[in-house]
């Protein structure tokens, strides 16, 4: 197809996304960004396979855009010879022209941005939390990464904060913690974060995300910014320190998103009844707590999964095993976090024969056992 570009909104702006044909789909472009995935069905109808969040179209210009050049292809395919070839020629010099203006355009947007930082601005992280250095405690390595605006990753923040304040007033671990926001929340610092923990034997090491996620062919996908982080890629890190104990949440949607090429990809004083079970749950067991917020394919709701796990559960429950820390919070996120599938993802999962659970259901890669 030639280049077309439909008007569309991009992250609240008016803006025009450039559609290139790969295969059998239509993609489009907002500069170098990858925003929408649509195919034209046999029956003439557009179809679309993925639509990032930020992005806002008129689904019928749409259609009589990508239709019309469907049919004007047909057309010049009856053309003669000659007339092929004169028409070549114009093509090739409107194609050098069309390619200066699309350079112009990504090289802008690239600038554009580098300028913003996806977070809402009156973010609210709450305060970092100071290093008690306790005596004879375990040191819990913590790193933070919330990365999205108007979703409350802030929220989840300031509520593990909270968490990790009460663990070290209630003398169960020392805690280090960093927090990659906004312009810092890119795969690549937050890898690095991760590798740099240099943990004791008896120590913890904790990774959370917050924000937006994607699947890739199977492949389950941070958005941090930038590239994205592949989730896989933090697991096999956090393994790999040799830490008695470690966790590994992700707060994040798992929508299918198509093939991604590699360039894209990388408090108030406690009951002792907390303590004797935060001792237990986290001096006790060996081996990783690694939980996301949803199945494959699925949504995942903001406020739902980290303030499910965290306040409901590890604070306001009973639960003094992991097994029933991830029991409680699987039963509540999915009460509360109704009509999860998308259409796609119904489709992808139907297609290898898995049942449609509509309900948010947090999913466990691992889970630790007591020693």
């Amino acid at each position: 197809m030639t280049k077309e570009e439909l008007e569309v909104t991009w992250k609240g702006r008016e803006t025009s996304l450039v559609f290139r044909e790969e295969g059998d789909e239509i993609k489009g472009y907002v500069g170098k960004k990858h925003v929408l995935t649509v195919e034209l069905s046999d029956g003439g109808e557009v179809d679309e396979l993925f639509c990032h969040e930020d992005l806002e179209y008129d689904e019928e210009d749409l259609a009589d855009l990508l239709l019309a050049d469907e049919e004007g292809g047909e057309d010049e395919e009856e053309d003669d010879e000659e007339g092929e070839d004169e028409e070549e020629d114009d093509e090739e010099e409107e194609d050098e022209s069309d390619q200066g203006e699309e350079d112009a355009e990504s090289e802008e947007a690239e600038e554009d941005s580098g300028d913003e930082i996806d977070e809402d601005e009156d973010a609210n992280y709450g305060d970092p939390v100071k290093t008690a250095k306790i005596p004879g405690v375990p040191t819990l390595h913590a790193v933070l990464v919330a990365y999205g605006a108007d979703i409350g990753v802030d929220d989840d923040v300031r509520l593990t904060r909270d968490f990790f304040r009460m663990l070290q007033a209630e003398k169960v671990l020392n805690v280090k913690e960093t927090l990659l926001a906004g312009r810092n929340a890119t795969a690549e610092k937050a890898l690095a974060a991760v590798q740099a923990f240099q943990p004791g034997e008896d120590d913890v090491v904790w990774f959370s995300y917050s924000g937006h996620g994607a699947m890739a062919e199977g492949d389950r996908l941070l958005c941090t910014r930038g590239k994205m982080l592949r989730r896989a890629a933090v697991s096999e890190a956090m393994q790999a320190l040799g830490a008695r104990f470690g966790v590994v949440l992700s707060d994040c949607c798992a929508d299918e998103m198509g093939r991604v090429s590699p360039k894209e990809t990388l408090g108030a004083a406690r009951p002792t009844r907390l303590t004797a079970r935060m001792n237990r749950l986290f001096r006790q067991y060996t081996g990783m707590f690694d939980v996301t917020s949803s199945a494959d394919y699925q949504y995942s709701f903001g406020g739902v999964f980290t303030p499910t796990l965290i306040k409901k559960v590890l604070f306001g429950s009973s639960e003094d095993t992991w097994e029933g820390v991830l029991e409680r919070t699987v039963k509540i996120t999915m009460a509360d976090g109704e009509g999860a599938m998308s259409k796609e993802g119904r489709r992808a999962l139907r297609k290898v024969g898995e049942v449609v659970i509509e309900a948010q259901k947090p999913v466990a890669y691992a889970m630790p056992h007591e020693r």
